[in-house]
């Protein structure tokens, strides 16, 4: 072995090894070694092969030749003689008689198929795979087969001619008798790709008698467990299906007994059944034939897909079974309704389609007391039909002609309703459906129906119809016809029920026929009216009333809240100028009716529940009217804000120790366990909520700005409300609209500001350190940074030490907290799994426990696993608190600067020094506390050389440690601060550790993906960061090779903030004609010219930039001379970019 061979062979071992720095180098020098050396690379490689070589040297030399050989890197081939080419190519060959190992001879095929794509007129190649074919050795057999269907794969139709000539050995090798079903195996796979390229026609019909030997060898395969393969042949047969029909046509019947047998059989693998309907489907879609003659096969099918839809277990309800559907989540139960759908479209015929909808009405009245299986059987009629509505217009005309008597006689309400629903599936693809709806459900369903229930069920699948198709502009719906007829059986003495849904259709249709609206506006506004102001009547007087209890209080509860809902769509539909008026009427109705019920409630000390739910009614129909009435709502503004304080400030009753009653909330606060009504939680959300969007509003507007003192001290109460986190989210979310109102208020009024926000500040810091919800401390600290937005206003108002005590007490309990949670988390760990241990035992004693106690204990597990996973997501919340913490000291350090920062330096630094040091942290911990370091150098550090040193020396090798981290937001970071070391402008400081940084950033951009869109912006951060050391000219001894790599770096394009800094930096290097930048003979000046063209006039650079740029521009010229500099640009390939030069320098010069 020669000096080169041992060193090439040093350099596959060295590609093999586990470390990802020094294989990546390897790599560079075997890519570099790849382009210079071809042919005596590929010959090294190939050399491995036929030595002893360990196993992994020569599945990597294989893989290298073939990546070596991809189109992709085609030169690489280009580069070679023909000479060398044929002596590569022959190796090979030879080496297949070598290699005896099965997945290798494999690979060395994939580089053959590789060479094939670019020598399609290959004889050699051709010649060698006959020889395989015929050889005696099976495993040849197999090579040569394994040949063919690869380079059929990559070749296409090229090779399909030239390979018809090895398709005489198809037949012999599916022979199970003669051969081992591994050349089975594979000559079925070959022959698969081999059709999938035939063209149709007659030529096709020549090789259909492949088909039943196929099917044989998937049987065997099926019988016999070997699953792997069997799942690939069905997907092959699958693909010929789809591709090329016409190959399995003539055996048709033989496919489908085939199917049924898989189906039918009893043990069978959940993924071969559905790729087994998967294959009856596609070959229904695809077939284009009629079985008039032996339906046998055809109806056993049919029979098979729907008893296999009738098995859903006769527990599940039928909310349950919808959702279940809706989302395919029955293992294949969507397939097998599609299949079922597929058989009865392809075939076409006459009697097939009858046999099915007998079936189905058979199983729906053979089956009356098991509404699973009548619910199975209209879902397999939805099936039939669904997608091809409107080709199969007079089957689905025949299938309603079955159903419609059946269903319109049956007393089940709940297989109607499933009827309903699923006839609505279908509506948006069937003209005959939407006729059917608007036809046979309005005029002979709703309008002239004797039964009521019947008629509510379709009245209530009239309005699903119409929200899911309101937008459907393909649907020709007269959704005029539909407003008339529903006002006139409103008119009626229908259901309330029936005018429930009734309204909220004329709701839902009023953006659809505008016009109609406006032209009948006041008789519609007027109609709806007359029911809200009837049925709060009858609320009303029952309220004052005995009867309490009255079941029709409760629909008409629903139907004022559906009469207030479409009036208010209504008034959006037609726009303000014509609801103007009804709106500001309505408006101070409910203001009235509001007061009214709110005062009866206080006065009769009543907790009526009907009262309540109108309350809340009345509540959320003011959130609507603001959004429509916007400032017109500003004359009730007063009203509203003083009755929403009113019930803000009313006590409710909170309930201790043993009185729980039903609808309410408990919290276990330490000892004290106790709840409130539901009730009150729910009126709470609704004010708070509609006080949010009234801040959002009209925080500006004196008429809210007034009650801003009010407002805050109703809430501050709130944020310690702990029966719901809603309440105290709204609450804090408030807190910075309502410090803008307060400013406005007392404008000038520093003193009565600044005590009202500390009182918030003491309030929220008060609150926190009691808090115990991890989620609504993420509330109070975006509510701190959102002041802290707006902290030039306030730091006339608040110190810093009350917030500081803030963000103290939050990062200290936040602590305790997360360990608290780590060592609950490994305590319930502990306990699932003796749990899931006893559980193991149990079943090992005793094989026949109960099943309902089986799945009582399932049902036990999944709890405990689902408040594992409760407490997980609380411990990564309490990350996200430490990293908003790091958020908002970075606004103190910007604008507390020393005064700041020694209260931190002697609290907090240790904390945050402290998770740096602990291993095997969160990354997020490790970004926080690195964010904090940063910040202290940057806002704090580069104003005193003195804390910039200390907090240098603390943070140093975390930061080099960190810069190249799999985590991009903690490389990013890192790479940032180690940029901040040249900034301090201390020589001797900065020479004890730049030699270090410089090496790590080097690094960063040697890597091989270092432009990879994961790794961009911290290469970005790393270039600039070499550009600072540049700048400051710290005597670094590779310069020119750290300013080539910044050359070659060049555009940088991603980081806005980062690429002001760097362009400003090297702008300033070519008006100082540094040759490290401009090069010794000015090579680089075209690569600047191009970069500076590109950036000009972007968000990259800014206006000092871009004239910096202009002034470079003249001395490259005046250096260069017109002619050079004028054949610089005309050389730029990129003609935008050109055209933008041209016209730049035009504009300039």
């Amino acid at each position: 072995m020669n000096k080169d061979e041992e060193q090439f062979e040093e350099l596959i071992g060295t590609l093999l090894t586990n470390d990802n720095n020094t294989r990546s180098l390897a790599e560079t020098e075997f890519n570099q070694l790849l382009h210079n050396q071809s042919y005596l690379t590929c010959k090294y490689l190939l050399s491995t092969l036929h030595k002893g070589s360990t196993k992994q040297s020569k599945h990597l030399s294989v893989i290298l030749l073939r990546r070596a050989f991809l189109p992709g890197n085609c030169f690489i081939w280009n580069n070679l003689s023909k000479e060398q080419k044929v002596e590569i190519q022959q190796t090979l060959f030879n080496s297949i008689s070598v290699i005896k190992e099965k997945y290798l001879l494999k690979r060395i095929c994939d580089v053959i198929q590789v060479i094939s794509i670019q020598t399609p007129q290959n004889e050699e190649l051709l010649q060698f795979i006959e020889e395989l074919i015929k050889d005696n050795v099976v495993i040849y057999k197999e090579i040569g087969m394994y040949l063919i269907k690869e380079i059929l794969v990559s070749n296409g139709k090229s090779m399909i001619n030239i390979f018809k000539n090895f398709s005489n050995f198809f037949v012999d090798f599916l022979d199970m008798e003669k051969y081992e079903m591994s050349l089975n195996f594979i000559t079925l796979q070959t022959i698969c790709s081999f059709i999938i390229h035939l063209e149709g026609g007659e030529e096709i019909n020549d090789y259909q008698g492949l088909v039943l030997p196929i099917l044989k060898i998937i049987l065997y395969m099926y019988e016999n467990e070997e699953y792997s393969n069997l799942d690939e042949s069905l997907k092959q047969l699958i693909i010929v299906a789809e591709l090329n029909f016409q190959f399995l046509e003539s055996n048709i019947k033989d496919l489908f007994e085939f199917i049924y047998f898989i189906l039918n059989s009893k043990e069978k693998q959940i993924e071969i059944e559905n790729l087994t309907f998967e294959l009856l489907i596609v070959i229904c879609e695809n077939g284009n034939y009629l079985i008039n003659d032996d339906q046998e096969v055809i109806e056993k099918l049919i029979e098979y897909c729907l008893n296999y839809l009738a098995k859903i277990d006769p527990n599940i309800n039928l909310e349950e079974y919808s959702e279940i559907c809706q989302k395919h989540s029955i293992h294949n139960h969507y397939l097998g309704r599609n299949a079922l759908s597929r058989i009865s479209l392809c075939l076409n015929s006459t009697n097939t389609l009858p046999y099915l909808f007998e079936q189905i009405t058979k199983l729906l009245d053979n089956n009356q007391g098991q509404w699973t299986l009548q619910i199975a059987g209209l879902s397999a009629i939805g099936a039939a039909s669904h997608g091809y509505s409107g080709e199969m217009i007079e089957e689905i005309e025949t299938l309603l002609s079955l159903v419609l008597p059946y269903f319109k006689s049956n007393n089940n309400i709940i297989v109607y309703q499933t009827f309903l629903t699923v006839i609505e599936m279908l509506k948006v693809y069937s003209p005959i459906l939407q006729q059917y709806y608007q036809q046979d459900i309005l005029e002979n369903i709703i309008y002239s129906s004797n039964n009521e229930f019947l008629q509510i069920i379709s009245m209530k699948c009239l309005k699903i119809f119409i929200k899911e198709s309101i937008d459907n502009e393909d649907l020709q719906i007269d959704f005029t016809e539909i407003v008339e007829k529903i006002i006139e059986l409103v008119q009626q003495n229908c259901h309330l029920k029936i005018k429930n849904y009734s309204i909220q259709i004329i709701g839902l249709v009023s953006k659809k026929i505008k016009s109609f609206f406006i032209q009948y506006y006041d008789e519609i506004i007027t109609f709806l009216k007359e029911i809200l102001y009837k049925n709060y009547l009858v609320i009303y007087n029952n309220s004052n009333s005995n009867n309490n209890k009255s079941s029709g209080d409760l629909y008409s509860l629903k139907l004022i809240k559906r009469c207030l809902s479409s009036l208010l769509k209504i008034g959006k539909s037609v726009g303000i100028e014509i609801f103007k008026n009804d709106g500001m009427e309505l408006m101070k109705w409910t203001i009235e009716k509001f007061e009214i019920i709110n005062n009866n409630n206080n006065n009769n000390n009543n907790n009526n529940e009907k009262n309540d739910h109108l309350l809340n009614i009345i509540l959320k129909s003011w959130k609507k009217f603001l959004i429509i009435l916007q400032t017109d709502l500003l004359q009730f503004l007063p009203l509203i804000i003083s009755n929403l304080l009113k019930m803000l400030k009313e006590e409710y009753q909170i309930i201790y120790d043993n009185k729980y009653f039903d609808e309410t909330t408990i919290v276990f606060l330490g000892e004290i366990n106790s709840a409130v009504k539901n009730s009150i939680i729910e009126e709470k959300r609704l004010i708070l909520d509609l006080f949010f969007k009234l801040s959002d509003f009209f925080s500006n507007e004196f008429q809210f700005y007034q009650y801003a003192n009010d407002i805050i001290e109703s809430i501050l109460p709130l944020l310690k409300f702990y029966y719901d986190e809603y309440i105290r989210k709204v609450s804090i979310l408030m807190i910075p609209n309502l410090i803008n109102a307060l400013l406005l208020k007392n404008e000038g009024n520093q003193k009565e500001n600044g005590n009202i926000i500390k009182e918030l500040i003491k309030e929220l810091s008060m609150v926190i350190k009691k808090e115990f919800n991890p989620n609504v401390l993420n509330f109070q600290l975006q509510s701190i940074t959102n002041l802290f937005s707006q902290v030039q206003a306030l730091i006339p108002l608040v110190s810093w030490e009350p917030i500081y005590l803030i963000l103290e007490t939050l990062l200290i309990q936040s602590y305790k907290r997360k360990n608290d949670f780590e060592n609950d988390l490994n305590l319930s760990k502990q306990q699932i799994m003796k749990i899931l241990n006893n559980n193991e035992n149990n079943n090992n004693n005793n094989n026949n426990n109960n099943e309902n106690n089986e799945n009582k204990d399932e049902n036990n597990e999944e709890e405990k696993e689902y408040q594992l996973m409760e407490q997980i997501e609380e411990i990564k919340t309490e990350n996200e608190i430490i990293l908003c913490v790091a958020d908002i000291s970075e606004n103190l350090f910007k604008y507390y600067n020393k005064e700041y920062i020694t209260f931190f330096e002697n609290n907090l630094i240790n904390y945050y020094f402290q998770i740096l040091e602990t291993e095997n942290n969160l990354f997020e911990d490790y970004q926080s506390a690195i964010c904090i370091f940063v910040d202290l150098l940057e806002y704090c550090g580069l104003q005193d050389q003195q804390i910039f040193q200390i907090l240098w020396e603390k943070v140093f090798k975390f930061l080099i440690k960190f810069a190249d981290s799999n985590n991009m937001n903690l490389r990013e970071i890192s790479i940032y601060g180690i940029g901040l070391l040249p900034e301090s402008e201390n020589s001797q400081f900065v020479s004890n550790y730049y030699s270090e940084c410089i090496l790590t950033l080097t690094k960063i951009l040697k890597e091989q993906d270092f432009k990879s869109p994961q790794k961009i912006v911290s290469s970005d951060n790393a270039i600039t960061s070499l550009s600072k050391f540049l700048k400051y000219d710290f005597q670094i001894y590779n310069k020119t090779e750290i300013a080539q790599m910044v050359i070659q770096y060049l555009p940088l394009q991603n980081d806005v903030e980062q690429s002001i800094v760097f362009y400003d930096i090297i702008c300033d290097f070519a008006l100082d004609e540094k040759n490290w930048i401009l090069g010794e003979n000015y090579e680089n000046i075209p690569i600047l010219i191009t970069t500076f063209t590109l950036i000009f006039d972007t968000e990259l650079v800014n206006n000092e930039i871009e004239l910096k740029i202009v002034n470079i521009f003249m001395k490259f010229k005046e250096k260069m001379g017109n002619q050079q500099f004028n054949h610089t640009i005309s050389s730029i390939k990129d003609v935008e970019l050109k055209d933008k030069m041209n016209k730049f320098i035009l504009s300039q010069f």
